[in-house]
């Protein structure tokens, strides 16, 4: 074969894509500037101003008819490269950086190798804040009879040579659909053209693969089943492609019954399918994600706990052998270690230890989820169990950083809090305990001012006490809900407690007596009233409001049996004499 003219040809599909193209061509300036390399254009259907614009990067623009045929596509431009090596990216992804590629084609290491991988990141919302990475072979040398087959995923055929891995990655946003009609219009299409190669080849499973992909982001999971038991049926494993493929198969399957929520058929599976012949680790990585979330919600928390051991057990093996990965790895299968499939799993070790009360392994993977708990499947339970580890700790400063990081996790706060709260019902030391916690955190929230109170009871100087004091006046919006403690901590440390709440805001007082006195047995309003003599001055204005609604509940309260009608005009008119002379002070 005849020495070529450039080192690299690149070759960009180009179908009119202004907003996109012009970060395609300006990320692989430096190749071209610093790579011994040609720029071609296969032209899908750009305008004349596009077309201007290319014409700064190249002058060799291939026209092409679109024909539904990403192949054909990719042949016209690869027809007329003069490059020893071939690079095909399209009008929807640009690099972050190229300088890992450019000192490959400087370098003698280019002549090593006869085909390349880089990290694709496929976006999945137009804003790029989610997506998956996967590994693309998209640079090859050309040898004799090298073309691209299939109308679409096409792929190139008669390459040959070891596989280079880069590290570099380019951003994809093909998947980052602006609408449901935009979303449904590709799907369409790509089923129409899935189907018609599986008809052409009905024994290549990375057909029924690809196919099974455009159902799975539908979420149409029956369809998904169908397509891959029918792969598995027609797969001829005599190829030896087949056998690499048929994994993505296996792991499709038990991620479309995990969607179902048939838990238990998704794990019975997912174990069958790990002891097949050709399953690679990699599939095996991918499902036991799958298996520990079906674990988990069968209320399995060992078995689930055991699934996600096993993820990161592959995670670790994987990120010591990266050659194996690439060499297991198939684009249809997504990366199990991407950023949002560690936190999902790791978030399952936080729910499934919680469960357990396995406080070594919750740290283990509260640390690998940055302790960003949320989502939890069972957070009532959990809390209760969370707390429960808490109460029998040693690693009190430990607990107090994680302590925090769930006081600001949505919908983990308030059943963290209520279950610290009941613990004081039947364990007073251990609420006690927590309440020391729960005093080291940043939080500002009110009832954790509350605990600082607590924590503080026993303090010989008065000083933070009535710093906790005020804050807690201030940012407690229902005072009277909180319990006796906290008003006899006040009484016992001398504490004017009374004055910093006839210095609050009345207003907020009133509202939280009305919700209070609400939903109170009569004791407690007793109890409650003792506590405010002995706290409020009997003539402010938040003791008279108080009185006042008090008079109010025990009257609606009292049976009318036995009461004849002059009692009762009795009782109502002392009332009525109540709110006015409590409203008349005020106006």
């Amino acid at each position: 074969m005849s020495k070529k003219k450039y080192d690299l040809t690149i070759s960009i599909l180009a179908s009119n894509r202004k907003d996109t193209l012009p970060k395609t061509l300006n990320s692989i300036r430096p190749l071209l500037d610093n790579v011994s390399s040609e720029l071609i254009i296969v032209d899908t259907g750009c305008d004349e101003e596009l077309l201007a614009f290319i014409r700064q990067y190249t002058d060799k623009i291939v026209k092409f008819e679109w024909c539904k045929d990403f192949s054909k596509a990719r042949n016209a431009g690869l027809e007329r490269a003069q490059g020893d090596w071939f690079m095909f990216i399209d009008d929807d992804e640009w690099f972050e950086d190229v300088t890992e590629i450019v000192q490959f084609f400087n370098s003698d290491e280019k002549d090593k190798y006869g085909y390349a991988k880089y990290i694709v990141r496929n976006y999945t919302n137009p804003e790029g804040t989610n997506w998956g990475d996967s590994v693309a072979g998209r640079m090859f040398k050309i040898l004799n009879g090298t073309k691209f087959m299939d109308a679409i995923h096409e792929r190139p055929v008669n390459i040959a040579g070891p596989t280079k891995q880069f590290m570099s990655y380019a951003h994809h946003y093909g998947y980052a659909y602006k609408s449901a009609e935009e979303q449904r219009a590709h799907y369409e299409r790509n089923i129409v053209l899935l189907r018609e190669q599986i008809k052409k080849a009905p024994g290549l499973v990375r057909h029924y693969g690809h196919l099974a992909q455009e159902y799975c982001a539908a979420k149409e999971y029956d369809k998904v089943i169908e397509c891959a038991v029918l792969g598995m049926e027609n797969a001829d494993m005599a190829n030896e492609e087949n056998r690499k493929d048929i994994s993505v198969l296996y792991a499709m399957m038990v991620w479309s019954l995990t969607n179902q929520k048939k838990y238990a058929e998704a794990c019975e599976l997912g174990l069958k399918y790990m002891d097949e012949r050709y399953c690679t680790d990699l599939c095996r990585f991918a499902m036991y994600e799958y298996m520990a979330l079906c674990a988990y919600m069968m209320k399995k928390y060992r078995e689930s706990l055991e699934y996600v051991d096993r993820y990161f057990y592959y995670k670790e093996y994987f990120e010591e052998r990266p050659d194996e990965k690439c060499a297991q790895n198939n684009i249809l299968i997504m990366e199990a270690d991407t950023y949002d499939n560690v936190q999902k799993t790791a978030l399952m070790g936080v729910n499934a230890t919680a469960m357990l009360e396995e406080e070594d392994a919750f740290f283990r993977y509260a640390g690998i989820a940055n302790i960003d708990i949320r989502g939890f499947t069972e957070p009532e339970q959990a809390m209760e169990n969370i707390v429960s580890m808490m109460r029998n700790t040693d690693r009190m400063a430990k607990w107090s950083v994680l302590a925090g990081k769930l006081l600001k996790a949505d919908g983990v706060a308030a059943p963290f809090l209520r279950a610290i709260m009941e613990l004081k019902e039947r364990d007073l030391q251990g609420y006690y305990k927590l309440a020391d916690i729960m005093a080291m955190t940043d939080s500002g929230n009110g009832y954790v001012v509350y605990l600082r109170i607590i924590s503080a009871r026993d303090d010989v100087y008065t000083d933070r006490l009535e710093r906790l004091y005020a804050s807690a006046v201030e940012k407690i919006t229902d005072l009277v809900n909180l319990d006796s403690e906290f008003f006899t901590i006040a009484k016992d440390k001398d504490i004017d407690l009374g004055a910093m709440v006839e210095g609050s805001s009345l207003g907020k007082w009133m509202n939280s007596i009305d919700m209070w006195i609400e939903t109170v047995r009569v004791r407690e309003l007793i109890e409650k009233k003792q506590l405010f003599d002995s706290v409020l001055k009997a003539g402010s204005p938040h003791m008279r409001y108080f009185d006042m609604a008090l008079v109010e509940a025990l009257l609606v309260r009292k049976k009318l049996a036995g009461i004849t009608p002059e009692s009762l005009t009795a009782e109502l008119s002392d009332y009525a004499k109540t709110v006015m002379d409590f409203y008349g002070r005020i106006y």
